[in-house]
């Protein structure tokens, strides 16, 4: 069996994983000594055909684990070598073969990726939205023995966004505070941090107003504070695609409002980006997100400061 488990959603992907390695270690080999993971920086066709062809320790079947190898391998026959033997051992049932790939920005292009997931248990993990995050959100209260209100699920779907990391953290502290008692919308806002997402808004209207130095003041703001820049790039990006979605049904002329819903998002956001949307043209949105995609692409591939990309985004408006 051959899977790959990719997309930007880390935090699924650890969880998907998660699950094929409980799976694993209580059908196959409850020890785990017939577990191997491998780091795509690291990897050589010696070291992975080792791994594969190895045979398990008192069992036959083995679980490899093969991280990030698209974005850490520079050498193109180490790829050919893993795609030759994909090719041929895709229906090997004594191995279990799982490549995690949260990056995929190079990835995509190759004939590998390609290849790997058109595998029948292979899967793509985006950012979730709107209906699907509460959905998300619902389910993890509950699977911890939670409860909460739907005022509060509301308020923390859209004051954190999709960080499935910070949300599961923020999950964790109000089921224990709250003990077997509903979640309240004050709860939450006594416990989650929500200063980021507030000024990401903040941040978007000193975009759409032109007002350098206010967007600049923001981003140095959110920096001093201690927020991580990935972090802050998804937010923003995030912000950005919402607009882009409203702008290109408001463009139209009327605002139907069967469209809107359409979108997914919650009437909140909705109503809290509209004004913000009619700001921006949708070229200068469309521009923007281009933006916005050079800087992560410029985060991952170059050591440049981030400040100064982000400093460059705001003097291009």
């Amino acid at each position: 069996m051959i899977i790959l488990l990719s997309g930007p959603d880390s935090y699924r992907i650890s969880q998907k994983l998660n699950k094929y390695k409980q799976k694993f270690l209580r059908d196959v080999d409850s020890t785990g000594v017939n577990i191997e993971t491998l780091d795509g920086k690291e990897v050589t066709i010696e070291s992975f055909r080792k791994a594969v062809l190895s045979g398990g320790l008192f069992v036959k079947k083995r679980l490899i684990i093969i991280r990030e190898l698209f974005s850490n391998c520079k050498d193109k026959s180490i790829l050919d070598g893993v795609g030759e033997y994909v090719k041929k051992n895709q229906d090997n049932p004594d191995i279990v073969l799982i490549f995690l790939q949260t990056e995929t920005h190079k990835s995509q292009n190759s004939k590998l990726f390609k290849d790997l997931s058109k595998q029948k248990f292979s899967e793509k993990f985006t950012p979730l939205e709107g209906i699907k995050l509460t959905n998300w959100l619902k389910k993890e209260i509950e699977t911890r023995n939670g409860k909460i209100s739907s005022q509060a699920l509301s308020y923390l779907s859209i004051h954190l966004g999709a960080d499935l990391w910070q949300l599961s953290n923020e999950i964790n502290k109000l089921v224990a505070y709250r003990d077997g008692q509903q979640i309240e919308t004050e709860d939450v806002k006594k416990f989650v941090k929500t200063k980021l997402d507030e000024n990401i808004f903040n941040l978007t209207d000193a975009l759409g107003r032109k007002d350098k130095a206010q967007a600049l003041k923001l981003i140095s703001d959110q920096i001093n504070s201690g927020s991580a820049w990935p972090y802050l790039l998804t937010m923003l990006a995030r912000q950005i695609k919402i607009l882009l979605q409203i702008k290109s049904i408001t463009n139209e002329g009327e605002t139907p409002a069967s469209r809107l819903q359409s979108l997914g998002l919650h009437p909140f956001v909705v109503q809290k980006s509209l004004p913000q949307a009619n700001n921006f043209t949708l070229s200068e949105l469309k521009k923007l997100h281009h933006l916005l995609v050079r800087i992560d692409l410029n985060l991952k591939t170059t050591s440049i400061n981030p400040e100064v990309l982000f400093d460059l985004l705001v003097s291009k408006i």
